[in-house]
């Protein structure tokens, strides 16, 4: 009789406790969430310290109120992989436009946390560095092409093959869906470009002792260089807008 009354007393004390701790996370998941208290469940949160046995300890209360807690934690990582997405293009935004860092930090200060508040925030801050970038777009395809000819003179580009990549010389008078897709070119050019470059300068460091291999190295570097231009160019060259 002892060891059944200690069984059931355990089996009490562990069920009030697992009630405790899921209603404790329920409720500090809608503090995170932002939830109004009209969508919130006044019973819980007057139970959940003092009293959490009166939320029910049979195994169907407690998997009610499981679930309503998973429902909450899909919620908040939903937020979050939002929230993750659109800092991420907020900061670079930051940074192409090289938005002051006092700015940045008082953001993020006013806008913290999970609640569909930060998240309206992020959403009205991003539109409004997208209309900032479009206002300057033209800086953005100036910068891009100062880059790539940087790196055309690095590579020994000639100048028939440079003349032959469209997006360089497109005029500023494209609209801004034309210019965005310039940029587009430019970078990823950019990018390529600049990878063959620090490729070439370790395969030169590396074989400094063979001039032949070093002259077979570079030529070989700039006829890749030479097909990476022409490549970029195709889709310019089937465009009709330039």
């Amino acid at each position: 009789m002892d060891a059944e009354f200690t069984r059931v007393y355990d089996e009490y004390n562990n069920r009030v406790s697992a009630v405790k701790q899921t209603a404790e996370q329920i409720v500090m998941l809608w503090a995170e969430l932002g939830t109004p208290q009209a969508q919130t469940d006044d019973r819980i949160i007057r139970c959940y310290r003092e009293t959490p046995e009166q939320l029910g300890l049979h195994q169907d209360d407690m998997k009610r109120l499981s679930l309503r807690r998973d429902k909450l934690l899909d919620e908040k990582r939903n937020r979050e992989k939002k929230l993750n997405n659109l800092k991420a293009q907020v900061d670079a935004l930051w940074e192409r436009l090289s938005i002051d860092e006092s700015e940045r930090r008082a953001f993020l200060a006013r806008s913290r946390g999970c609640g569909l508040k930060t998240i309206n925030d992020f959403e009205d801050e991003l539109s409004r560095l997208n209309e900032l970038k479009r206002q300057n777009l033209h800086l953005f395809v100036e910068d891009a092409r100062g880059r790539l000819q940087r790196l055309w003179d690095e590579l020994y580009i000639s100048e028939e093959e440079a003349v032959e990549f469209t997006p360089m010389f497109c005029g500023e008078s494209a609209a801004a869906l034309q210019l965005e897709w310039v940029l587009t070119i430019l970078q990823m050019s950019t990018a390529m470009l600049f990878y063959l470059h620090m490729k070439q300068r370790l395969n030169v460091s590396n074989l400094s002792k063979n001039n032949a291999h070093q002259h077979c190295s570079s030529s070989t570097n700039t006829a890749r260089s030479s097909e990476i231009v022409k490549t970029l160019q195709q889709p310019a060259r089937t465009r009709r807008d330039y």
